[in-house]
């Protein structure tokens, strides 16, 4: 059953990642501008495929993740979890979506100063994302936990292939 944006109350939807993604490009998008790195050679243009490519992934996850309107909810008011589309593969694409945008902005804008704001929003996004998991622990206890094994926190898992290249230590 897809939810309709009359089915919601928009008294439950979250704010604080809407919050976070605009202090992200409030933040980056200057810095990575006023610092850009200009040309036109071989490396320029192959920097500037990786970060369209970047680019690309997070216009993919923003649509598959706006797609479905409860996915937008608070954690904390869910009444069942969301186990179709993107959410079948990726349990907080929003956050994996911004990562990407992040990981664009070093390619597209070649920036130096770029390099230590990018982990600290990365590690924000990956905050956000298990506060997400916990609210929603709380709320579903081990069916919840069950849907966390066949998914990805940030990247994705099961027939995708996505975790192929994610880490052993548990992050994803």
């Amino acid at each position: 059953m897809t939810a309709t944006y009359e089915d919601v109350d928009y008294r439950d939807i979250e704010s604080l990642p809407t919050l976070l993604a605009i202090l992200n490009l409030l933040v980056v998008i200057p810095i990575g501008y006023y610092n850009m790195t200009h040309g036109i050679g071989f490396w320029d243009i192959l920097f500037a495929l990786v970060g369209v490519y970047f680019a690309w992934k997070f216009i993919r996850y923003i649509i598959a993740a706006n797609s479905n309107v409860r996915g937008r909810l608070n954690p904390n008011y869910a009444t069942e979890i969301i186990s179709e589309g993107i959410y079948a593969d990726i349990r907080y694409p929003i956050g994996a979506a911004f990562i990407y945008m992040n990981i664009a902005f070093v390619f597209l804008f070649r920036a130096i100063a770029l390099i230590p704001v990018i982990p600290f929003f990365g590690f924000l996004w990956f905050i956000m994302a298990k506060r997400h998991d916990e609210a929603m622990l709380r709320n579903f206890g081990d069916k919840y936990k069950q849907y966390m094994l066949g998914t990805g926190l940030l990247r994705g898992s099961g027939s995708t292939g996505g975790r192929l290249a994610t880490s052993g230590y548990g992050m994803y």
